[in-house]
Formats: structure tokens, C-alpha cells, sequence
């Protein structure tokens, strides 16, 4: 048997447990905020419930939400927007700017530094 993970939205968790202890068949938990549901059972979970919840680590989305197509008449889809758009630049990560418009490796959070001969530790 199949299970799906749901963590309900931290406000709907106690109501998702009322719901999942009043079913016949008993859904479990898989954690101490997941439930395990049976594929078979979770088109039976109540909509409002699965509102904010991660359905298998993945944001849930109603099924309406599945039939609409995006609104795209808000972008701006134009040759020259998508030109710009492919050329802007990449901040790399652990790079900062310097004001001479350089720029300089950042070390990881927790590494040390190195110093040079004379400085100390």
C-alpha cells in the first residue's frame, strides 16, 4: 500500500489529527508533524485541511489551481525583455562587491581565516 506524507499547516494540525483518528481506517503518523495517509484515503481529506501543507515535501495546491493556466498578461514576454532577462548577471554565492568594484571570496560561515606571517592566530 501507497502512503502520502502530509505535514498540515502548523494552525490545521490538530484538526488534521481529529480527522485522521476518526477515520475508519486509521491514518498514522509518519512523525512528530507528518501523517501518513493511504493513497486510497487521501481524496478524502477535507480541502480546507491540506491548505498550507506539504503533500510528499512538495506544496500542496488545490486542484483548482492545477486546471488554470498562469496569468501572463502581466509579463512582460517581449524579445527584448527575455533578452534581458537571459543576460542579467548571476550573483555568485559568497561574493561581495567591494567598492572598487571587485570582488572577493566571503569564507564559509564557521571557516577560518587565514593569516599571514606576523598577524597571530
Amino acid at each position: 500500500m501507497m502512503l502520502i506524507k502530509v505535514k498540515p499547516a502548523s494552525a490545521l494540525r490538530t484538526e488534521f489529527a481529529r480527522w485522521a483518528v476518526s477515520q475508519d481506517a486509521r491514518v498514522n503518523t509518519c512523525s512528530h508533524d507528518q501523517f501518513c495517509v493511504p493513497e486510497d484515503q487521501f481524496a478524502d481529506v477535507p480541502e480546507h485541511l491540506l491548505a498550507g501543507a506539504l503533500v510528499d515535501d512538495q506544496p500542496y495546491r488545490p486542484s483548482d489551481a492545477l486546471g488554470s493556466p498562469p496569468d501572463t498578461a502581466s509579463r512582460d514576454e517581449t524579445p527584448e525583455a527575455v533578452q534581458r532577462a537571459d543576460e542579467a548577471p548571476v550573483p555568485d554565492e559568497g561574493v561581495e562587491a567591494e567598492a572598487s568594484g571587485r570582488a572577493r571570496r566571503t569564507p564559509a560561515r564557521g571557516a577560518r581565516r587565514k593569516t599571514t606571517p606576523g598577524q597571530g592566530s
